[in-house]
């Protein structure tokens, strides 16, 4: 996609929606963590004034960090996990590392963000 192509109030309107997806995704973390201490009620997503004082607590320097090493560390598992599944077992490999490998990725990290202010 170009942007030089479309016009100028679309450009500003995509931007704003790349801004507010980072903002989101920067937020994702201490969502998570404060839900995870609330029991998983999807009520607490939404208490932000809890969120940033939670994100004070833990420090958002840090927090960043460990969740970016989960990121790294998840993606290098998927795709090595994956290829090799997928190369032996042609077409059901492709679906074996959503169902097996995904959902160990997914309590990995909530488990890691769950420890992280644990003092």
């Amino acid at each position: 996609m170009d942007l030089n192509d479309v016009p100028e109030q679309t450009e500003v309107i995509f931007l704003g929606f790349v801004f507010l997806a980072a903002l989101i995704y920067a937020f994702f973390p201490a969502v998570i963590l404060h839900r995870a201490h609330n029991n998983g009620k999807f009520r607490s997503s939404f208490e932000f004034k809890k969120i940033y004082q939670k994100i004070r607590i833990v420090g958002l320097k840090r927090l960043i960090v460990v969740y970016l090493g989960i990121f790294i560390i998840a993606t290098i598992m998927e795709i090595v996990l994956a290829d090799n599944i997928s190369g032996s077992i042609p077409v059901i490999g492709e679906i074996i590392p959503d169902l097996l490998i995904a959902p160990f990725l997914l309590v990995f990290t909530a488990r890691v963000l769950g420890l992280i202010d644990v003092p």
